[in-house]
């Protein structure tokens, strides 16, 4: 295996939008990181490099797998270095998330931006002035250089296959355009689209956590792995004759996401600051935990102060849990919320699944319902995101969440309290789900694909 390292801006590396380092991982960029690294570390030469990529890619005989667009800059820089395509290699782009989909009307600055974009990768004026053509300019390029594409959801495969018709259309009308100025010939030809396949195939749970999940471990195990700030916190509730087992068990109500406004976390906000003036909260004792790393500090703070404000005893932690704290987290909970009304997969819902925790979410839009089914998470309405949090003036936003989806909400967890197997049956039709789809059964489809594709 040939690893190449690089140094990068560490503000930038835990992004994955357009913020993040992906202009650094091109083999452009390698040299001038070699150079100010430490003097214990061998500097390679531009030949030496070149060599070993070519070395590299020449041994790549079988399958290339690029993940995002970012991931496909960083290959097509490596071909562009050596001047080197494996003739047999298959191609294989893996678009975990379709970044325009995420973007609201505020955030985007749709003025008369070029949205064929140039050939270079380095197109800072049309990012500016058009992150969504920006964004599908560089999807376009990953799925061109690919032999199949896998998506996780319906909605986002729709959206690709829109992405590479919009844009094959207008290669195919330049090149016709450019030809008609060289003979002086009007061209009649209808503009080929490109239209490469397009695979759905569904991340499974990560290995650590489904065997953290089937372990046998007891209560108390469990309790030991939670945040201290939980620990604390619900060991000092009371089972009162209002609070039946089975909310002893699971005291909790999460909403477990990055704290950004794509992740619609205020939609959470909303519907505690609704439930609690229900005061459904309080007679189920439930204690309202949101657990995410912070990635916007004020949108993050303004929420921090109306969920406290709704719930004073409310447990805000701005990290990443652990594998272990997450699944404790997820062993005591009686729901999870997702939040976004779109979401390419949603791996926190299948996460709670595994630990038996059913989730709220806006339905087919979110990719991992897919998994799930009807039948395995309650689905209810969520507006469209189409509001940028941080650019509105007003401390809540009209329609975030609907009076009818919170009272499918509260119904549910009465309904629960008085007939604890109504939560039990969804609970194991959701952990059955999300315990089945493993790594093997992953990498026995993808295989299955690349044997599809790469015999025609």
């Amino acid at each position: 295996m040939t690893v190449l390292s690089n140094i990068v801006n560490g503000k930038s590396w835990k992004c994955l939008d357009e913020q993040s380092c992906w202009k650094d991982f091109t083999i452009s960029n390698l040299s001038s990181s070699s150079s100010s690294s430490s003097s214990s570390s061998p500097i390679i030469n531009d030949e030496q490099q070149r060599n070993i990529l070519q070395h590299a890619l020449l041994q790549a005989n079988n399958v290339v797998c690029t993940i995002d667009w970012s991931g496909a800059v960083a290959y097509r820089s490596l071909v562009s270095a050596t001047m080197i395509v494996p003739d047999h290699t298959f191609r294989l782009y893996l678009n975990f998330r379709v970044y325009s989909l995420g973007i609201t009307d505020n955030d985007d600055n749709t003025g008369n931006a070029d949205t064929g974009g140039s050939n270079d990768d380095d197109d800072d004026d049309s990012r500016i002035n058009n992150r969504r053509a920006w964004y599908d300019k560089f999807e376009y390029k990953a799925m061109k250089d690919a032999d199949v594409v896998i998506s996780l959801s319906s909605k986002d495969t729709q959206y690709l296959y829109g992405i590479q018709e919009k844009f094959s259309k207008q290669e195919q009308t330049q090149q016709q355009e450019g030809v008609q100025q060289l003979v002086g010939v009007q061209l009649h030809e209808q503009p080929a689209i490109i239209k490469k396949p397009i695979e759905i195939v569904l991340p499974p749970l990560r290995q650590d956590m489904h065997r953290f999940a089937t372990k046998n471990g007891t209560s108390e195990d469990l309790f030991l792995h939670l945040p201290d700030s939980i620990q604390s916190l619900i060991s000092m509730v009371d089972d009162d004759d209002t609070t039946t087992h089975l909310f002893s068990e699971r005291p909790l109500i999460t909403c477990v996401a990055r704290q950004s406004p794509e992740k619609c976390i205020q939609r959470f906000v909303a519907f505690i600051e609704m439930a609690a003036n229900t005061g459904i909260l309080e007679q189920l004792n439930l204690t309202v935990v949101l657990a995410g790393a912070v990635s916007d500090l004020k949108y993050a703070q303004q929420l921090h102060k109306r969920l406290l404000r709704a719930v004073p005893t409310a447990i805000i932690i701005d990290r990443f849990l652990s594998p272990f704290e997450l699944g404790a987290v997820f062993a005591h909970t009686i729901l999870n919320f997702h939040p976004p009304s779109y979401d390419a997969y949603g791996m926190t819902v299948i996460e709670a699944a595994a630990f038996g925790a059913p989730t709220v979410l806006a339905g087919t839009s979110i990719g991992a319902y897919r998994l799930l089914g009807e039948d395995a998470c309650i689905q209810v309405e969520m507006v469209a995101d189409n509001e940028n949090y941080n650019n509105s003036n007003n401390d809540k936003e009209s329609n975030i969440f609907s009076h009818d989806s919170l009272n499918t909400i509260t119904n549910f967890l009465t309904e629960c309290k008085n007939d604890g197997m109504i939560w039990k049956e969804l609970s194991l039709k959701a952990q059955e789900k999300a315990l089945g789809w493993d790594e093997e059964s992953y990498g026995k489809q993808m295989l299955d694909i690349i044997d599809k594709y790469s015999v025609q």
